[in-house]
């Protein structure tokens, strides 16, 4: 089932200030968990608000690949193009 479009607004003003707090987030060995706790709300978020009618699981996994980056961590996926199976199917 998708998401109706007014929860989608009603999220989205939520969602884009996660982002926010993820993308400008002082990330070190300290407060990993925090950090990893937040990247994985936003991903929930992205992936089941369901903004499309096949689901957004490929927006979310590149949303995820381009949080890592600007961050400096390894990627979380091996590449852009051989994402996992779910999310291409």
């Amino acid at each position: 089932k998708h998401t109706n479009a007014d929860s989608i607004q009603e999220l989205q003003s939520h969602l884009e200030a996660l982002e926010k707090e993820i993308l400008d987030f002082p990330l070190d060995s300290s407060n990993q968990k925090e950090f990893f706790e937040k990247v994985a709300r936003g991903y929930w978020l992205i992936a089941t608000l369901c903004e499309t009618w096949r689901g957004t699981p490929h927006n979310a996994m590149i949303w995820l690949n381009l949080i890592y980056q600007h961050h400096h961590l390894p990627p979380p996926i091996p590449t852009l193009d051989h994402f996992f199976l779910d999310n291409t199917m």
